[in-house]
């Protein structure tokens, strides 16, 4: 990993994540906090679960190099909450990074307390760019003091198996089959559909 400075990984993040979006300066101070944390010796081959899909995942890719299309950065959405784990790849020891709502004052900082409760008031884009570097400076001075760090065990890691590929009989594509049953992809199914044909 390069050595920089703080401001250049997050400089580096936003010019990813095409937005300077609060959450990644607070993100690459979680991640950096997640390296330290683990050390020297366990900075190899490293995966993560990130808990959201929101900001910290860029953050996650271009600091660490774990990305969804290598299967070393794995999305649990449904989890919504901002936080991630950063694991050995080999072993599944690792830790996890919070943020800790009960060390974030609302009266010392108060739009970032309010970013974490989704409580700002932005009706506007100037709005919401004054709000996010409000959150930024307030973050800036309380830093790593909001944040929790646990050891944790990740109860399955390393690459999963590849699944087989079938053909759906009703759409005629291939798709990755999670059992051997299986046989229509999960969009045909109904499980999964996201969109509807057009005429």
């Amino acid at each position: 990993m390069k050595s920089e400075t703080f401001e250049q990984a997050v400089e580096r993040v936003y010019a990813f994540h095409t937005k300077r979006a609060p959450g990644i300066y607070i993100g690459v101070a979680m991640v950096q906090y997640a390296i330290e944390a683990l050390g020297d010796e366990n900075r190899e081959k490293l995966n993560a679960v990130c808990e959201t899909s929101t900001c910290l995942p860029d953050c996650l890719q271009v600091l660490v190099g774990c990305t969804v299309g290598v299967r070393y950065l794995k999305l649990r959405e449904e989890i919504g909450r901002y936080a991630f784990s950063l694991f050995n790849r080999n072993t599944g020891d690792g830790v996890r990074v919070f943020i800790d709502l009960d060390r974030i004052d609302p009266g010392k900082t108060p739009e970032l307390y309010r970013f974490f409760y989704r409580t700002r008031h932005v009706p506007d884009n100037r709005s919401r760019e004054e709000s996010a570097k409000k959150v930024v400076e307030e973050f800036s001075r309380v830093g790593r003091n909001v944040l929790g760090l646990q050891r944790v065990q990740l109860l399955k890691y390393g690459k999963e198996d590849i699944l087989p590929a079938k053909r759906c009989p009703k759409c005629r594509e291939s798709f990755l089959a999670r059992s051997e049953t299986q046989e229509t992809c999960d969009v045909c199914s109904g499980d999964s559909a996201y969109y509807t044909l057009k005429p």
